[in-house]
């Protein structure tokens, strides 16, 4: 009976880790990828989550109506998730946006929470429905049992992730993903059904409803897929729609011209001549005689194409992350835009581009990066000056480097042209000569060297034509007026007047900030001017402070145990901030390899349960719970400081030797993150239902729950981007130390 029950907490764990990604993807592609609204919306299911958990915990259900409960629950959630998916994907058809369109801040807050609370509030509800099943199954103590579910259900969140990201995207449709996942809920109800030992019926009824379930799986839901996708890219007509552990890609066709998006972002479009021409072109023409060349994206899209027109060109690299563009680019583009076929000069690397550049043993005379702006932190790690040293390093001599900002064709305003200062005062760092062509797009040529690159169009147009080049855009007629004097200087003279701004670092991105401040203008100047009063204080840092032990004031207005509710807050907030500090780092130092950062994620799942059973066995033995929250407590606090100092030390490594080493550490690191989280939700939930007070089930989950909804919002989208990780760090520990703090002021009969 006891297998059964753990089974069961096991299949919650799978079905939450699930669904969460599944929404979480779906959600990336309605908000176009921001990592702003990624935060909100993790916020948003954390937040329902804990107020699930909250609200059933203070209900009593007796013995009798207990597996009545918790299968109701099941089933309720079997019925909301594909509900729930259905909503997401008719989200602009419900605010009458656009493909393309970017969504505001406040319908994405507003949405987010709305479309996810029903799922998330009984999801929560269902931690402690199962932890008193638990308790009335195996007549253990309370807070034995809760122990036990949050143990079991960390395994089945380990369990589900893997899968899912290992296998279930790389081959199913998400409807089907979701269909599957509700069978689970109805399958833990068939469980429950066992602890009745009613065999023979369970049995009949897994095998029947198996069999109608599966056949209507992979016979309808295609139909599904196909009906709701229509409704997310209307006005499109969607020739393909392909999952992969990247993202979701999807290649629309409108009046002829085809166009490939990654959640939610628009890559490319097919014939698109001019892009392709004016993003490699401009840096081809200012080196003398160009023979080898990088391609950081783009490349599928006319950037190769373009650049075997260069005849001097002996090697071209292609650096493309995820094999599905370049799959689909072949598939639906035109031979306008593709590769000939015979050219046998052309490498093509499905890595990440920063991984390839800090691990090229190659120089080039040429390095061209065609990659979004820094729209989230991911992505600004191609726009540091640690990624420029990098790429100085790979050059020959008189080698350049070339990339591209979204701009505006005639008029720069303000906080446009502080972003470009931030990355243009970065590129100084590193490059002596700087050339800026300005246009819809703002191109940075940049060169080590001294007198080899030019904004003089007729040197340019001279080159074009001993090279034999046929260019529509780019040519003799349009390269005097795109590099007239006038809008060079105006470029030039705006940026550099703008408002000083801070160079942009790996472990300070403020090039990410300044995105999130350049979207904010779009929808809100309140919501600008408030990101900018923060950034500008001579002091932010301890302003920022003063806002989160705001955050935290609530919890002095708690009768019962106030200080271990706090602490397990403060550990829950710490605990998401670790998570993501730790991906991130990875990301930052090592490149984003998505398998690594879901083994990374997992790991972390992983230390959570593993603590959850040591502590649990130290309860078992009656050891002074108090004692050892304590001690927890205080090691959740020098975390931080571990942390700043491995990202330092690793950030000095460049050899690749050593990095297999420190990929080990990394993951070791986040093993221990978690494995401090799960004892100290134990020895914090033991302590605080001494007494075994059955209608306290689920108090110290919703509160760990909710210091995790308000750090992942505030981390990633927030703190980072203004202070940087090193000083996030240090609120860390200061927060964490006051919590430990409270510990020992904290007198227990």
């Amino acid at each position: 009976m006891k297998k059964i029950i753990d089974i069961i907490f096991i299949q919650y764990g799978v079905i939450l880790i699930s669904a969460q990604i599944i929404f979480i993807r779906e959600l990336m592609i309605i908000f176009g990828g921001n990592e702003l609204s990624i935060g909100i919306t993790f916020c948003s299911w954390l937040l329902g989550t804990a107020a699930g958990s909250f609200v059933f915990s203070k209900v009593f259900t007796s013995e009798k109506k207990i597996k009545l409960t918790v299968s109701f629950l099941f089933t309720l959630l079997s019925i909301i998730l594909p509900l729930t998916l259905l909503l997401i994907r008719l989200i602009r058809n419900i605010l009458n946006v656009e493909t393309g369109e970017l969504i505001g801040i406040f319908p994405i807050v507003g949405l987010s929470f709305l479309i996810l609370f029903p799922f998330c509030f009984f999801s929560g509800s269902l931690f402690p429905a199962v932890s008193r099943l638990c308790h009335y199954i195996t007549r253990n103590e309370a807070k034995r049992s809760v122990g036990r579910v949050y143990i079991f259900e960390g395994i089945g969140a380990l369990l589900g992730g893997l899968l899912l990201n290992f296998f279930f995207i790389k081959y199913f449709l998400n409807f089907q993903i979701c269909f599957i996942i509700s069978f689970l809920c109805l399958l833990a109800v068939i469980f429950i059904i066992l602890l009745e030992k009613r065999i023979l019926f369970s049995i009949s009824s897994i095998v029947i409803f198996s069999f109608i379930y599966f056949f209507y799986l992979f016979s309808n839901l295609s139909i599904l897929e196909e009906v709701s996708q229509n409704f997310l890219w209307k006005g499109y007509k969607i020739l393909e729609s392909k999952n992969t552990v990247y993202g979701n890609i999807v290649v629309l066709e409108e009046s002829f011209q085809r166009s490939l998006y990654e959640n939610g972002i628009i890559l490319f479009s097919s014939s698109d001549i001019m892009t392709a021409e004016e993003s490699v072109h401009f840096a081809l023409l200012e080196h003398p005689n160009p023979e080898s060349i990088l391609l950081i994206g783009g490349g599928i899209s006319g950037g190769i194409k373009q650049a075997a027109k260069h005849k001097s060109i002996k090697e071209i690299d292609y650096v493309e992350l995820d094999p599905a563009v370049i799959e689909l680019g072949k598939k639906y583009l035109s031979e306008v835009d593709l590769p000939s076929p015979s050219q046998k000069n052309v490498n093509i690397y499905n890595v990440d581009g920063r991984f390839f550049v800090k691990r090229s043993k190659k120089k080039y005379d040429v390095v061209i990066s065609n990659l979004p702006d820094p729209s989230n932190a991911l992505i600004n790690r191609f726009y540091t000056i640690e990624f420029f040293k990098e790429i100085s390093n790979i050059l020959n001599k008189g080698g350049i480097f070339s990339f591209r900002l979204t701009s505006s064709e005639n008029y720069i305003n303000t906080t446009l042209a502080q972003f470009f200062k931030s990355i243009d005062s970065t590129l100084k760092k590193v490059f002596d000569d700087i050339v800026i062509i300005p246009g819809s797009t703002l191109n940075f040529i940049a060169c080590s060297q001294k007198g080899i690159i030019t904004s003089d169009p007729d040197i340019l147009i001279k080159r074009l034509k001993e090279r034999g080049i046929d260019a529509l855009y780019t040519s003799e007629f349009y390269l005097p007026f795109r590099m007239s004097k006038e809008r060079i200087d105006y470029a030039v003279s705006t940026i550099s007047s703008a408002p000083t701004s801070e160079i942009n670092r790996d472990f300070k991105p403020v090039g990410y900030y300044y995105n999130i401040v350049l979207w904010s203008t779009y929808f809100s100047d309140k919501f600008r001017n408030a990101f900018n009063f923060i950034y500008n204080l001579k002091f932010k840092e301890i302003f920022i402070f003063i806002i989160l032990m705001f955050l935290i004031l609530p919890f002095l207005l708690l009768k019962k145990k106030k200080n271990v509710v706090f602490a397990v807050y403060i550990a829950g907030f710490s605990m998401i901030c670790f998570e993501v500090m730790i991906i991130l780092g990875f990301q930052i130092l090592y490149g984003y390899i998505y398998s690594k950062v879901s083994v990374i994620i997992a790991g972390f799942m992983g230390g959570l349960a593993l603590g959850g059973w040591f502590s649990l066995k130290k309860i078992d033995k009656k050891a002074n719970t108090f004692e050892w929250l304590k001690k927890i407590q205080l090691l959740v606090s020098l975390l931080p400081i571990i942390m700043v100092i491995s990202f330092f030390a690793l950030s000095k490594i460049e050899s690749i030797i050593i990095f297999q080493i420190t990929e080990i550490y990394l993951s070791i690191l986040i093993i221990i993150s978690g494995f401090l989280g799960g004892c100290h939700f134990q020895f914090a939930n033991a302590l605080y239902m001494e007494g075994d007070s059955k209608k306290d089930l689920g108090v110290i989950y919703s509160a760990d729950l909710l210091g995790s909804c308000i750090g992942a919002l505030l981390i990633s989208s927030f703190i980072i981007p203004i202070t940087g990780i090193f000083v996030s760090c240090v609120y860390l520990t200061v927060m964490n130390l006051i919590a430990f703090t409270a510990l020992l002021l904290m007198k227990i009969k």
